[in-house]
């Protein structure tokens, strides 16, 4: 079956983006634009009440700092996705979460 499910955010400031519910399965997390600041991936498994980011080893919140791309995979239903900028200086971070 095939989906077309995705939200793009156009960070120019700091602030969290638009969120998007997807399936399980594979998903892209891309980051694009000519910018200096830093972006968050971020997971809610309660309808969006609570946001946690994305983590490497020993629980360090995962932060993109240049344009990048990455496939994960989740596992679970109805599990809603969105960016963060945290940190911005200038220009635009446009990040896309997909499936």
């Amino acid at each position: 079956m095939s989906r077309n499910i995705a939200v793009m955010t156009a960070h120019t400031a700091t602030g969290a983006g638009g969120s998007v519910a997807l399936y399980p399965g594979l998903l892209n997390v891309t980051l694009s634009g000519t910018f200096e600041g830093t972006v968050q991936i971020e997971r809610s498994l309660d309808a969006g009440s609570t946001w946690v980011p994305l983590s490497v080893a020993s629980a360090t919140p995962l932060s993109l700092t240049v344009p990048v791309t990455i496939v994960l995979e989740e596992a679970e239903q109805g599990v809603l996705w969105r960016s963060r900028c945290t940190a911005h200086t200038s220009g635009t971070a446009t990040a896309t979460i997909s499936q």
